[in-house]
């Protein structure tokens, strides 16, 4: 995709949230020029998993990506970055608050340099504000922001999502509001300054449980679907079973137990407080199936199964084959001193 082809941007950017927002205005055909310390690389070359003692993280966020090694204490490494400005739509960068201005590289300075430039800005709690000094990882904005806590398992402990949630919602987020900057730019004619951070972004993901809260005080809303939980098949293997309201006559019928007749599973209120007993009458029935088969059964009646994959699983799964998902690519090899 070239929706982007004439755009260049200067990545300063480090980890997961801003590289992997410029990764996606690579791939819609942006000119990425990213910048490195030229003693050791991206802090993301020793970013584990590792391969042969090489980061297999690195080239996946950057593909594709034009690297600069430069010292940015260095008078003249600053020079080419101020010599880059003019010939540049948009600078990117997620230094900790007050970074970049102390760079000499403020928005009132680049502005003025070129004033159709772009600046977005990436913490993990803002440019401004009580918590701007503060530290932050996508780990740590699951706790700040709730997340963890909205995931507890059983016993009441707190889960940490895997996959870098808020991370990847906050690079979503940034590279969209980066192309609405450049279609404003291209009606006005002026660039703007932009700033997204993970806090706002990983509240956002909360928003209707905190809307209930204040609306009734109540922390842990009423699952929008009931039976939705984790269950073993013959194997010992997991499935995950999602029932909407409006399946849940067929879901009784396709598991064909009595006691789902039990008054107390009549409406979804009911079979969660009942979860319970529930779970068991479904764990009885799943231990009778492979994973397949219960996704078979279950999805003829509108009930959403989901089976947990491993790894080598993905790799040659169906849809991802027939999609061309996955892509064979060289990276050239580096190796970088820890």
């Amino acid at each position: 995709m070239n929706a982007l082809n004439d755009i260049v941007v200067l990545d300063l950017t480090r980890f997961e949230a801003g590289p992997r927002c410029t990764y996606v205005l690579e791939q819609l055909g942006a000119y990425i020029i990213k910048i490195e310390k030229s003693w050791s690389g991206d802090d993301e070359r020793l970013f584990p998993p590792m391969y042969n003692k090489e980061s297999l993280a690195f080239p996946t966020f950057n593909l594709n990506k034009k690297s600069l090694g430069m010292d940015l204490r260095n008078p003249k490494a600053m020079k080419i970055i101020f010599d880059l400005l003019p010939k540049v739509d948009v600078v990117i960068q997620n230094f900790r608050a007050g970074t970049i201005e102390k760079m000499g590289l403020d928005w009132e300075t680049i502005h003025k340099i070129n004033p159709r430039i772009i600046m977005a800005n990436n913490s993990g709690f803002g440019q401004t504000g009580p918590y701007r000094d503060r530290t932050s990882v996508d780990a740590v904005a699951q706790c700040e922001t709730g997340l963890s806590g909205s995931f507890t398992a059983r016993k009441g402990k707190p889960v940490q999502c895997g996959g870098y949630p808020i991370d990847h919602q906050t690079a979503i987020a940034f590279a969209s509001s980066i192309i609405a900057a450049i279609l404003q730019r291209d009606r006005t004619g002026e660039g703007q300054y932009l700033e997204v951070d993970m806090f706002s972004m990983g509240l956002s993901m909360l928003s209707p449980n905190l809307a209930h809260y204040k609306s009734t005080g109540i922390t842990k809303p009423e699952p929008h679907r009931c039976p939705n939980n984790f269950y073993k098949d013959k194997d010992g293997k997991y499935v995950e079973i999602c029932c909407p309201d409006e399946a849940w006559e067929g879901f009784k019928k396709v598991v064909g137990s009595s006691e789902l007749e039990d008054e107390c599973f009549a409406d979804r209120t009911g079979r969660a407080a009942a979860a319970a007993k529930l779970d068991d009458i479904i764990g009885a029935w799943t231990a009778q199936y492979a994973r397949e088969e219960i996704r078979e059964k279950l999805e003829t009646v509108g009930v959403g199964v989901g089976i947990l994959k491993a790894y080598d699983e993905l790799l040659e799964d169906a849809y991802l084959k027939e999609t061309d998902y996955f892509r064979q690519v060289n990276v050239p090899s580096y190796h970088v001193k820890p």
